[in-house]
């Protein structure tokens, strides 16, 4: 059996520097990545925050066209809004009632019981 031999102090320094600076480049190439993927995201959030907007700018225009529609046509401008406002109203009532009424059966739906 031999007795353990230990590195003299030079070289355990080396060691030990060669070590931090190993960890220092891993630090740094995961930090960079990080900011990478971080711009990365900002740039994905601005892309489909812009075409949100734009979608949005085309509805807009959409009604408008359709209010100036209406007034050379001589209905009262806000009659077709309120209706597509009613149509809205009366199709989420509809399917919070079918949904209603698919969580009380116990097979899920109508269609699934008979």
């Amino acid at each position: 059996m031999h007795p353990s031999r230990s590195l003299p102090r030079s070289q355990r320094a080396s060691v030990l520097i060669v070590a931090l600076l190993l960890c220092t480049i891993i630090g740094i190439s995961l930090v960079s990545y990080y900011r990478l993927a971080a711009s990365a995201l900002t740039g994905a959030t601005r892309s489909f925050l812009s075409l949100s907007n734009i979608n949005l700018a085309e509805i807009g225009l959409e009604h408008a066209m359709a209010c100036f529609y209406d007034q050379s046509t001589g209905t009262p401008s806000g009659t077709r809004l309120e209706r597509l406002e009613r149509l809205r109203h009366d199709r989420e009532t509809k399917e919070n009632r079918d949904r209603g009424s698919r969580a009380q059966l116990p097979c899920g739906g109508p269609r699934l019981c008979e």
